[in-house]
């Protein structure tokens, strides 16, 4: 039913903006090319305004540390994204504890956003003991707040799975860019 409904939409538009060539290929796939009328299909790529990191980035690292509570010596590991469970944060969370056991440094992964995931994400940081390597905090609406965030870590790192139950795979992370 939602392949119909969408062949019959995209009979109704003039024009389709998807945001990659990848996410282009998938809409071709779903026009009928033997119809009188398809709709034409241009690329607009994503994209961010710098200018909400200037700020941030001009107080420098350690200030935005210091702003947000996080110690200076700290490596910091950071994941901006919906909790869901195609962003992968479960893996991350995993690799850190692993990385953990063989490295004896201070690590935080901070990680921001909400989701339907979190409850499992904050069990999982329980049952591996990582509580103090890990901090959820939630959604910011502050894009200073946030650009602080990005300038006070030193990777960053979102991972994506496919899941294929859900046909439910990562199109484009606009955090990848921030």
């Amino acid at each position: 039913y939602n392949r119909y409904l969408k062949k019959r939409l995209l009979k109704k538009v003039h024009f389709i903006f998807p945001v990659s060539d990848y996410t282009k290929e998938l809409v071709n796939m779903m026009i009928d090319h033997k119809a009188n009328f398809k709709p034409k299909v241009l690329v607009n790529g994503n994209g961010v305004d710098e200018s909400k990191f200037l700020q941030a980035k001009s107080g420098g690292k350690i200030n935005c540390r210091l702003d947000l509570g996080i110690d200076a010596d700290i490596f910091v590991i950071l994941t901006v994204c919906d909790l869901l469970e195609r962003k992968g944060v479960d893996m991350l969370i995993r690799g850190i504890s692993r990385f953990k056991k063989d490295v004896k440094s201070s690590i935080l992964h901070i990680i921001v956003g909400e989701g339907r995931e979190k409850e499992k994400l904050h069990n999982l940081v329980s049952a591996l003991d990582m509580s103090d390597s890990v901090k959820f905090v939630g959604q910011i609406k502050s894009d200073i707040e946030l650009a602080k965030y990005f300038v006070s870590a030193d990777v960053y790192s979102m991972l994506s799975k496919t899941i294929q139950l859900e046909c439910a795979t990562e199109g484009f992370g606009i955090s990848y860019i921030e």
